[in-house]
This record gives C-alpha cells, sequence and structure tokens, in this order.
C-alpha cells in the first residue's frame, strides 16, 4: 500500500546537488514510485523528483489534467521519467507563475521554452523520447531541474543574471 512521503524543503542540501542515476528499477523502486505518485497527487502536485522526497536518484513522475478553464488544454497522463534529460528545448518562450513543494508558498515568474523533447527510461528499462509542448514541456523542465540540483529560486536568479547581463 502506497505511503505519503514527507516533503523536502528549502534550504536542504540535497535539492541543490545533481541526484545519481538509478542502475536498474528494483522493486524497492518501484515501491517508491508508488509512494511519490501518492504524494504528489496528495498534495495536488503536476510532478514530484526524488530529491523532493530526500532521495538522491533521478526519478520524477509527471501528470497534469488539463479542464476546460486553464490556459494549456494539453493534458500529461501519468508518466514515470527515470534518468531524464533534456536533449533539445524549443526556440520559443513563455513566462509563467510556477509553484514548488519544496518552495512552499511562492509563486515565481519563470521563462521557459514552450516545447521540449526529453529521453527518459521507463519502469522496465525501455527508453523513450518525448516532445512535449506547452505545459507538460514546463512541468518536465521544472523537474528535471530539481533532478539536476536546480529550484524554481535558483532558475529565477539564473534568468535575472542573463537580463542584467552579468
Amino acid at each position: 500500500m502506497p505511503q505519503t512521503l514527507k516533503i523536502v524543503t528549502d534550504p536542504n542540501p540535497i535539492l541543490h546537488k545533481k541526484a545519481r542515476d538509478v542502475k536498474s528499477v528494483t522493486p524497492d523502486i518501484l515501491s517508491i514510485i508508488d509512494d511519490m505518485v501518492k504524494t504528489m497527487r496528495e498534495k495536488d502536485g503536476m510532478g514530484l523528483a526524488a530529491v523532493q522526497v530526500g532521495l538522491d536518484m533521478k526519478i520524477a513522475v509527471v501528470e497534469y489534467k488539463s479542464t476546460d478553464n486553464n490556459d494549456w488544454p494539453t493534458p500529461l497522463p501519468l508518466t514515470i521519467l527515470v534518468n531524464p534529460k533534456i536533449i533539445s528545448l524549443g526556440d520559443v518562450c513563455d513566462e509563467q507563475e510556477e509553484g514548488c513543494l519544496s518552495v512552499p508558498d511562492k509563486q515565481i515568474k519563470i521563462i521557459r521554452p514552450l516545447e521540449a523533447t526529453i529521453l527518459y527510461y521507463d519502469t522496465q528499462g525501455r527508453r523513450h523520447r518525448i516532445g512535449a509542448k506547452g505545459m507538460p514541456a514546463r512541468i518536465m523542465q521544472h523537474e528535471i531541474d530539481h533532478l539536476n540540483g536546480i529550484l524554481i529560486t535558483d532558475r529565477w536568479a539564473i534568468q535575472q543574471k542573463e537580463v542584467d547581463g552579468k
């Protein structure tokens, strides 16, 4: 039976380091993934990276249910990303407010490309390449940032340096 995991919040150091690759998906890791999905859904998240629950491994779970009331009609079914990496980004960017379970009570405007191509493995070790647009692309970029030790506060600071030309 899946359990709800405790969310790690900033300034915990695990959130600022690059996570380790997963060598193989064991039954213990499958159980952790089930717990991550339950936690993400209970916390009304659209994604959750393993580092956000204190685990040093490159795993993220993502899911986005579009509604008639939102600006991003493209849904993202539950997807388990093992060792994901961004292999390309689109040229057109968009600025949207993002929240984060590890940075509670903050909404920060983040500029991200509207399209992203992600390479990842599923829980059976099969390699996948997915092209995402709109909100699904944003969600996956956000979670992969986590796996690379980058929070939305860090992403915002990077963007400010780029704007200021420093």
